[in-house]
């Protein structure tokens, strides 16, 4: 998503605010931005997929394929971002 430019019928899609950056910490916060923006991008590009179907895709892998316990875990954490066990 790039940064919408606003005005009259050009409402970004989330909530803002004008907020006051002291000038040393304006770069961050840009970033902090950018990488927020991004985010909203991928999310929005990503296909829904419910929880309990990944993780039996996953189980089923698991079993008759010769992928690593580990590997799986990994996995299913990045794309969930939490402690998961099988």
């Amino acid at each position: 998503m790039s940064k919408p430019k606003g005005g009259r019928g050009k409402k970004a899609p989330y909530e803002t605010t004008v907020v006051r950056v002291p000038n040393p910490v304006l770069e961050q916060v840009q970033e902090i931005c950018d990488a927020y923006r991004k985010s909203q991008e991928l999310s929005d590009s990503k296909p829904v997929t419910d929880f309990e179907a990944i993780r039996e895709q996953v189980d089923q892998w698991r079993k008759t394929a010769k992928v690593g316990k580990d590997k799986l875990q990994n996995l299913l954490q990045l794309i969930y971002g939490v402690e998961i066990d099988l």
